[in-house]
């Protein structure tokens, strides 16, 4: 199982749904007092505490994860969830990826999806 934690941006009625597929709590940024905390520091205490970041901020988010991967700074890794795509696909992706993944295979790692 993966630990992770839900940026900002999230859409949270899929997190609410996507917490009732996985039987527990994923939490929110905001919730550590970051609510309006640049991705760096997100990023970071993120790695700090252990926690792959979801987010649908593709905009700046990657940016932000590459720059730390080249300057050798570790992190759990990124999830990159489309805004575009359906809930319950988008849903079903995210249950795969934390409930089956490996948390290796996520490490210092931007991943996208639904495809």
């Amino acid at each position: 199982m993966i630990e992770a934690v839900a940026d900002n941006d999230i859409n949270d009625k899929m997190l609410v749904q996507l917490e009732a597929r996985v039987g527990h709590r994923i939490p929110r940024i905001r919730q550590f007092g970051m609510s309006e905390t640049p991705d760096v520091e997100v990023l970071h205490w993120a790695a700090s505490a252990g926690f792959v970041v979801i987010s649908h901020d593709a905009a700046t988010m990657i940016a932000v994860a590459n720059a730390r991967i080249a300057r050798g700074l570790t992190m759990p890794g990124l999830i990159i969830v489309r805004q575009s795509s359906p809930i319950g696909r988008t849903i079903e992706y995210l249950y795969e990826a934390l409930e089956g993944g490996d948390p290796a295979d996520f490490v210092d790692q931007v991943k996208y999806g639904p495809k």
